[in-house]
């Protein structure tokens, strides 16, 4: 294998320039879709000691390593009733902080003007 390609592969391992770097990218958003998928529901019972908090957070989380269209894809997913309950609430949480943070933005440029 040429050289500039083996340093391309360690960097989408290494996860350097997530949401950047195309290949780093396919690479975090299969692993992302293949948890969700297949493993989630297992990791859940390993951890039942878990509360939901620390469930929701783990999923923003990974939601964040997430390209929009692998967000799209993972949307689609099969998904047991309280897991996709618990997705929701992680979106749902961060949805109402990037509102939150827009509306601080706003706020702040209309006292700066």
């Amino acid at each position: 294998m040429p050289e500039a390609d083996a340093e391309e592969v360690a960097t989408w391992v290494a996860k350097k320039g997530l949401l950047r770097n195309p290949g780093t990218q396919a690479l975090e958003d299969a692993a992302c879709l293949v948890f969700l998928e297949t493993e989630i529901d297992e990791f859940a019972a390993r951890h039942e000691d878990y509360t939901r908090e620390k469930f929701v957070t783990i999923l923003q989380r990974i939601w964040r390593k997430m390209s929009p269209r692998a967000r799209e894809m993972a949307l689609r997913l099969p998904m047991n009733p309280e897991i996709r309950s618990l997705l929701e609430e992680a979106l749902a949480a961060i949805e109402l902080r990037e509102g939150s943070r827009r509306s601080d933005d706003s706020a702040e440029g209309a006292e700066a003007g």
